[in-house]
């Protein structure tokens, strides 16, 4: 059974900040669901969800660096990164 929240009042200027915080949240959120997208396709994955790799996105409690949850999704996700690169290293004349 879902928990009934009682009736809470709240004055216009903590209406207009919390609007505000609202809406830098959702705007964030955007972002961030367009970045992982994004993410999905450069690791092409057949949807739009990454596996762990999303799920490591939104780690935001951790205090975790943002290469160290990237390599946790990618060895959870068992993706290996080769040395190989695609870029090829220009040449010094």
């Amino acid at each position: 059974m879902t928990p009934v929240h009682p009736i809470k009042a709240i004055n216009y200027d903590t209406y207009l900040q919390g609007l505000a915080l609202f809406t830098m949240a959702n705007e964030h959120a955007k972002k961030a669901s367009a970045f992982s997208e994004r993410l999905s396709k450069v690791l092409d994955y057949p949807d739009l969800y990454a596996g762990c790799i999303t799920d490591e996105i939104y780690d935001t409690t951790s205090g975790t660096p943002s290469n160290e949850l990237f390599d946790r999704g990618l060895a959870h996700e068992k993706i290996i990164v080769t040395p190989q690169s695609s870029v090829k290293a220009k040449r010094k004349r």
